[in-house]
């Protein structure tokens, strides 16, 4: 386990930076391919664990609702204290998740300045396998104006990777900043999000699981070059847990849910604050 310490900071902004990552490894080894995924679910629900790992994906999922309703009475949801910005902010989506689940995420970062687009993936729910996603989200963001902040939560921060090292020149020119939220490299996946992840796999001909391990095994997830970089993540997800990417300074620590990760006070003040922290233009607070 790595050493936390907690930053000085104001009390609606009280996350924890990383100075070694802490992330909890898996005994078992995150699947290399959907053939792996498939022997690792068998082995899970043999021994019983299919089903507490389906009770901590619904516990997530209730913990999101009240993690809603503290933003909605939160004043950060208002923008109140959070620096001012300009320009687009990018969010891109989760797995199997509606856009408009994102339309707090992108109300927030409205209301401090920002013009918010929110990548829909190419589907009603976001099914689509990262490898053919790549293309149609570089694109996307080179038709936005000017360099663009990226917000990428959950499979929307593994596309964010893979589309800056598959199309490394490109992006970097069009991204200024990427902030990955509850998106690290994964080690552990909760068998009962992994199984409609890998039916998606199945149903779209593709292998995610393979994939990821490519592009992230072979790169340097630490050190970063031409973006700057944020990860904001609670080494204790119930849904997926892995090493951080970007540098210990880098990397920011919240209790949260997972599924409500990209709409928490802290994950979205965070985001505000670092966004702000790297703008040439001056910062005005809201």
């Amino acid at each position: 386990m790595g050493r936390v310490e907690a930053l000085a900071t104001a009390p609606e902004y009280s996350p924890l930076a990383i100075k070694q990552v802490d992330h909890l490894p898996s005994k078992n080894g995150f699947p290399k391919n959907n053939g792996e995924f498939l022997r690792y679910s068998f082995e899970k629900i043999i021994k019983g664990v299919g089903a507490i790992e389906s009770l901590q994906a619904v516990n997530d999922g209730e913990l999101a609702a009240i993690e809603w309703f503290q933003l909605r009475l939160s004043p950060v949801f208002q923008g109140i204290g959070m620096p001012r910005g300009e320009g687009t902010v990018v969010i891109a989506t989760g797995f199997g998740t509606h856009p408009s689940w994102y339309s707090d995420t992108a109300k927030f970062f409205e209301r401090i300045g920002y013009k918010p687009k929110i990548y829909d993936a190419e589907a009603f729910l976001n099914v689509i396998p990262v490898e053919q996603l790549i293309y149609d989200f570089m694109n996307f963001l080179s038709k936005q104006n000017g360099r663009v902040k990226l917000f990428g939560h959950s499979k929307g921060g593994l596309l964010s990777f893979a589309t800056y090292v598959t199309h490394h020149d490109e992006f970097t020119k069009k991204v200024e900043h990427v902030v990955f939220v509850g998106s690290p490299r994964p080690d552990w996946v909760n068998f009962a999000v992994g199984s409609p992840y890998f039916g998606a796999q199945i149903g779209f001909g593709g292998d995610d699981f393979k994939f990821a391990g490519e592009i992230l095994d072979n790169s340097d997830i630490e050190n970063i070059d031409g973006t700057m970089v944020t990860s904001i993540g609670n080494p204790r997800d119930p849904i997926i847990r892995g090493q951080f990417i970007g540098k210990p300074s880098d990397i920011f620590k919240i209790d949260s849910s997972h599924l409500g990760m990209n709409r928490h006070m802290h994950a979205l003040s965070i985001s505000a604050r670092r966004f702000a922290e790297f703008n040439t233009a001056e910062v005005k607070a809201a």
